[in-house]
């Protein structure tokens, strides 16, 4: 399989990234490459920051297509969902997480609760999170942000509440 050369001078990606990404996106369809997984963060965390959340989904689908799961992405896209306002693309990477395993992932785990609340989604927020076998700081103050985000302060109040109580 042959991969795509991607430039070594970072400086010169982040100028040009927008057109950076869409000639690497263009150049791994074209040449069925397959970058490595740094490569693909690098663009990906990239692009998400650049305010690009669609670009960053549209290239993940080309690495699922590639037949690639990268865990370490999976948080990212999570981030890009949200940013994008498309929960549904959050759901069916969820499920496929769970299918193939790697939903009990600590980073993926954390990142779900986030990903739903802030899509207003507190029904699969807290089913994910009452469903996860270890909360930590991150779940718990994501569960909190996303009931104060969607105006229901009682519960935020009341999750806070249960955490001093139990530490």
């Amino acid at each position: 399989m042959r991969t795509t050369k991607l430039p070594q001078n970072s400086q010169h990606i982040r100028n040009d990234l927008p057109q950076k990404g869409i000639e690497i996106r263009e150049a791994v369809a074209k040449n069925n490459s397959n970058p490595n997984q740094p490569n693909w963060s690098y663009i990906i965390r990239n692009q998400l920051y650049q305010g690009n959340p669609k670009q960053v989904l549209s290239l993940y689908t080309q690495i699922r297509r590639k037949g690639l799961y990268i865990l370490g992405l999976v948080p990212l896209i999570f981030k890009a969902c949200v940013s994008a306002s498309t929960q549904t693309y959050g759901k069916s990477l969820h499920a496929e997480s769970i299918k193939s395993g790697v939903a009990i992932d600590l980073h993926i785990s954390s990142s779900l609760p986030n990903m739903y609340s802030k899509c207003g989604n507190l029904v699969d927020s807290l089913k994910v999170f009452d469903e996860m076998p270890e909360r930590n700081v991150v779940t718990r103050n994501a569960m909190i942000v996303g009931y104060l985000k969607n105006g229901d302060r009682e519960s935020a109040l009341d999750l806070f509440e249960n955490i001093c109580q139990s530490e």
